[in-house]
């Protein structure tokens, strides 16, 4: 077997590099795509009160759709109740988790931090600037982890110097 010379090594690891790149933008260009068909087709079998949103979920481990549910009737009657004099705030739509191999729900505090530092460290593969703290949010939610608890894990594990913020609003495991 003949030893490559260094330029010819580096050359080949930007070769591959551009083909990850083609390939992560043709993902997420799949994932758009699959998020606007599984919208239309939900929003179709739902009376016309009903507002969708979906999001496509994939990694090595798993693939599937978050799909949130919101029933503009019922926030508007809210709304109307509170007239005005207070904030009305819907924070937590109905949501389905539809797909296959998603992590199970964390049942402790070190479950916790571990699921958060562990997507965080997945998630930051995927990014050029390390895991978004909203995707990282957003993942969190499928493994049982609400908003005010991923959010305080993720302070949590900067402050024990386990993750760190390489760029304003991402995340980098140490």
């Amino acid at each position: 077997m003949s030893e490559e010379r260094p330029q010819e090594l580096v050359e080949s690891a930007s070769d591959h590099i551009q083909t990850s790149n083609e390939h992560e933008q043709r993902a997420s260009e799949l994932a758009d795509k699959a998020e606007e068909q599984m919208q239309e087709h939900v929003a179709q079998q739902l009376p016309d009160s009903y507002v969708v949103d979906v999001e496509a979920v994939y990694d090595g481990s798993g693939s599937g759709f978050v799909v949130s549910v919101y029933d503009e009737q019922v926030t508007e009657a809210v709304e109307s109740i509170a007239s005005g004099e207070l904030e009305v705030d819907f924070r937590r739509p109905q949501e389905v988790v539809i797909g296959n191999e998603f992590p199970t729900a964390a049942t402790t505090q070190r479950d916790s931090s571990q699921d958060i530092r562990g997507i965080v460290d997945a998630l930051a593969e995927q990014f050029d600037d390390g895991a978004p703290i909203a995707a990282v949010v957003k993942r969190a939610h499928l493994v049982g982890i609400g908003q005010d608890t991923a959010e305080h894990e993720i302070e949590t594990l900067k402050q024990q110097g386990e993750v760190y913020e390489p760029r304003t609003d991402h995340l980098r495991t140490t």
